[in-house]
């Protein structure tokens, strides 16, 4: 098994993580941080040259199949959390259930609510929301069915479908990257039409949520600007006219709570 992870431009510190001498630990990097004892570093610049960093972090997340062989069972953990044995035993017994698994946010949010939580928080900005959402719309997504995804962990078996999802995955994130990832998510395993096993209680995995982000230090970049949340519901209109979804029944959530954790209130 192979826990990896990517951290570009000192985003986070790799520290404190639980060593299993059975499991392969590799941290993909721009140079920006130093391999700790126990990982195996690669400069991810070597296979994808970026001058944004957010984008070349997300290059080795969604593309395990470039990395690593065919058969290779692959855990990817966002840097800022820290691995317990627990985590890795629980990586383990993922591997035993199936190929391919996935976090449900604990929310369940809307494909609405998804989007608006970015922007109501100013990392992306209205036309980055419209024009990603027009892109999905285009491909065929069905915002309906949109499955509230978390891509804090992923656990896939580098094999011929994975792999033909990694694709769809990256073709989807790159076009609109400013975007989270969560979208090209569910639009790939859409269009893919092979779904991943979900795990709904996020709790399980010991480590997760906002605070197991020990290993955090970087900002997070920010695209949105200062007082765009007073166009909210004119954002979530004008995305109606794509999901078609009503937003009396899709978009109910309050992001007051993490409008005051991002500094915005």
């Amino acid at each position: 098994m192979i826990i990896y992870t990517c951290i570009t431009n000192g985003y986070d510190i790799p520290e404190g993580h639980y060593i299993d001498p059975d499991v392969r630990y590799v941290l993909l990097h721009d140079g920006s941080v130093s391999v700790p004892d126990g990982w195996e570093g690669i400069d991810v610049r070597e296979t994808f040259k970026c001058d944004e960093p957010v984008r070349q972090s997300y290059y080795p997340k969604i593309n395990p199949h470039m990395f690593f062989d065919k058969g290779e069972d692959t855990v990817w953990l966002d840097g800022g959390y820290r691995i317990t044995k627990h985590y890795v035993d629980f990586c383990r017994e993922q591997f035993r259930q199936g190929d391919f698994t996935r976090l449900q946010h604990p929310e369940k949010c809307t494909f609405y609510e998804e989007m608006m939580e970015g922007f109501m928080c100013q990392y992306f900005s209205f036309d980055d929301v419209i024009a990603a959402t027009k892109t999905y719309a285009e491909a065929g997504m069905n915002f309906r069915k949109y499955g509230s995804i978390l891509c804090t962990s992923i656990w896939r078996t580098i094999n011929d479908n994975t792999i033909a999802f990694n694709k769809l995955y990256w073709k989807y994130y790159d076009m609109h990257y400013i975007i989270t990832d969560q979208m090209a998510f569910d639009l790939s395993m859409q269009l893919n039409n092979y779904y991943a096993r979900v795990i709904t209680d996020r709790d399980s995995v010991g480590i997760l949520g906002h605070a197991g982000k020990v290993n955090r230090r970087g900002p997070r970049p920010k695209y949105g600007i200062k007082g765009q949340q007073s166009r909210e519901m004119e954002l979530v209109q004008e995305m109606y006219k794509y999901t078609k979804l009503h937003p009396k029944f899709y978009y109910k959530r309050d992001y007051t709570y993490l409008m005051k954790r991002h500094g915005l209130l």
